[in-house]
């Protein structure tokens, strides 16, 4: 720290700023080794990130920075006004700053000492168990012509799935995607939320930030429905589970035509990790919401068993789409 002190006045004075204040969270956070200031034109191996610290890399010349891709590190302009840096500082290590993102992917052991030391993060705790309560009931959401069903079970680290199914404008816009961090799946959600908001071509405006955001992503679907044509435009990328009786699914994006009785399996990618050695009962279709919902008990007693104390290595999400056969062929008829 003395060395970056020497190099970084800036630093220096805002920092012995924040530790005479009364609020002592920065010197909690410091001296728990949670908050980790480094050099980032010089790290050094101790300045490596592991996964319960946050990290605050300082610099003067931008293109000294040998940045390591690490998702709880962050870098500050020295170059900056003080008041600026200051207000930097002050949120990074605030309530409502990075340091939730960062404390969402600690491991439990991590997490525990955490919560213990800060009071600040007490409140974690109540969010935690509304959340990571053991086994979400299946789900169903009801449209014209078609249901969804989903069932989740959390990982270890909170934002690893995300899961959403809207209509807007009379189609039905469908997402799953695994993400490599809490913070990916938060920028997701509200980049996505904005571009359903913009009207116009919503799929290819998706389909366009998917590529922006290509490393963040583990794995992601994306329908658009159209319930009046009984058609849909699909995009898949990276590792998902998928089964399906339709072959035409399996491309990496395209346009089908949905027909009566059809049914799409999908698989976060935890799910497709996780079931990777089952060996229970088969996909071969389903012919009522009984007979899917067993299989869904099948697949998530097997999750169950690979807790690692009350949670999985990983999210899993498994979702289902059944088009109803009745629904189908009255909206043809009326073509």
């Amino acid at each position: 720290m003395e060395r970056v002190f020497a190099k970084y006045q800036k630093i220096k004075t805002i920092l012995e700023n924040l530790l005479e204040q009364e609020d002592d969270r920065v010197r909690k956070l410091m001296a728990d080794g949670i908050l980790h200031v480094f050099d980032a034109e010089n790290p050094l191996e101790e300045d490596s990130s592991p996964g319960h610290r946050l990290n605050v890399g300082i610099y003067d010349k931008p293109n000294l920075i040998l940045d390591t891709n690490s998702l709880n590190t962050i870098f500050l302009d020295h170059r900056l006004p003080i008041e600026v840096l200051k207000q930097q500082i002050t949120f990074f290590v605030g309530k409502s700053g990075v340091l939730l993102d960062v404390a969402f992917s600690l491991n439990q052991e991590k997490y525990d000492e955490l919560k213990n030391n800060l009071k600040e993060l007490r409140g974690i705790e109540q969010v935690l168990e509304k959340v990571h309560y053991d086994h979400v009931p299946l789900r169903k959401y009801q449209f014209n012509n078609m249901k969804f069903y989903s069932k989740y079970l959390v990982g270890e680290s909170i934002g690893g799935d995300y899961f959403d199914i809207e209509e807007v404008n009379k189609k039905v816009y469908f997402f799953l995607a695994s993400f490599n961090s809490y913070v990916s799946s938060v920028n997701f959600i509200k980049n996505i939320s904005v571009i359903k908001n913009s009207g116009g071509d919503i799929f290819s405006k998706v389909e366009k930030y998917i590529k922006e955001i290509k490393d963040e992503v583990k794995g992601l679907f994306l329908f658009e429905i159209d319930q009046k044509k009984s058609s849909m435009r699909f995009l898949k990328r990276g590792t998902m589970y998928l089964h399906s009786m339709r072959s035409d699914i399996y491309e990496d994006s395209g346009e089908i035509e949905l027909k009566a009785s059809d049914y799409i399996f999908i698989g976060s990618s935890g799910f497709q990790e996780l079931m990777s050695d089952y060996n229970g009962k088969p996909m071969t279709g389903v012919s009522d919401e009984k007979e899917l919902a067993g299989l869904y008990n099948d697949f998530f007693s097997f999750l169950n068993n690979k807790k690692t104390g009350r949670f999985l290595p990983c999210d899993a999400t498994f979702i289902s789409l059944v088009v109803n056969e009745k629904l189908i062929k009255e909206v043809n008829q009326n073509e």
